[in-house]
């Protein structure tokens, strides 16, 4: 595994209303498979240092959408280290059509958090080590607890990816209809028409959240950097997440 560490301006991109926080050191890790994963990392502003905030994001995400909440946890003491999944934002994409948001097993996220975890939060980082994880970060997150003693001291998930809602059949059912596709060699292929792209660009439709002015600066960064964007999940990722899903809700995993 390696990195390359270099200016802000190479690696990360500003909007009008949302320009990078001073201080940044950005640069890529390899994963094992050989996969280039976007990272970048802060300081504290404030001193003696509380530790460091490692923020795991959701699905769609991307760093620049956390620079606010990287500069709110540098003024409260803490440095932050981020980075992008594989798949998504500045990481390296994984099939021809950049834009399908596509692994094939939840193993491939936790080698990616692996991989920042032992080449830069761990030698470069001040510790303690926190997690604070969004969405699928936070499935992410669980599935990497057994493996984190004595290396994170807290873990913040909000809302954590563990159901997926409103479906017409189970989730089981799902999962089985999902992996006979996967297994037939469908897996690259959409699951359906992902409406949350479009939720991303009109205010009224979404419904996750009622902010007006952190909304458009979130659809500014997507439209001026479309290069950051992703859209549709395809079968496999959708059968990798409900695997993992049901892992983390199985009797006794928290034990495990």
């Amino acid at each position: 595994m390696t990195f390359v560490d270099s200016a802000p301006i190479d690696h990360l991109f500003a909007t009008g209303d949302n320009p990078i926080p001073e201080g940044a050191r950005t640069g890529f890790v390899t994963t094992p498979d050989k996969v280039r994963i976007r990272f970048a990392r802060w300081e504290t502003l404030q001193h003696p240092s509380k530790g460091t905030v490692i923020i795991l994001h959701g699905r769609t995400e991307c760093i620049e959408k956390y620079f606010e909440t990287v500069q709110d946890l540098r003024q409260r003491g803490f440095g932050v280290l981020t980075f992008d999944w594989r798949g998504q934002g500045g990481s390296e994409r994984l099939l021809r059509d950049p834009k399908k948001g596509h692994v094939e097993n939840f193993n491939q996220y936790l080698s990616d958090f692996e991989a920042i975890l032992t080449e830069i939060a761990l030698p470069d980082c001040k510790p303690p080590h926190y997690i604070l994880a969004h969405s699928t970060g936070g499935l992410v997150a669980l599935l990497a607890a057994p493996a984190l003693a004595n290396r994170i001291r807290r873990m913040v998930l909000m809302v954590p990816l563990l159901a997926l809602n409103s479906l017409p059949i189970s989730q089981p059912r799902l999962q089985s209809i999902l992996g006979a596709l996967t297994f037939i060699g469908l897996g690259r292929i959409n699951l359906v028409r992902d409406r949350s792209s479009e939720n991303q660009r009109e205010f009224l439709s979404n419904k996750l959240t009622s902010d007006t002015e952190r909304f458009d600066r979130n659809r500014n960064i997507v439209e001026s950097h479309e290069d950051l964007a992703i859209s549709h999940p395809t079968i496999s990722w959708t059968f990798a997440a409900c695997r993992a899903m049901a892992r983390v809700n199985s009797p006794g995993y928290s034990n495990s």
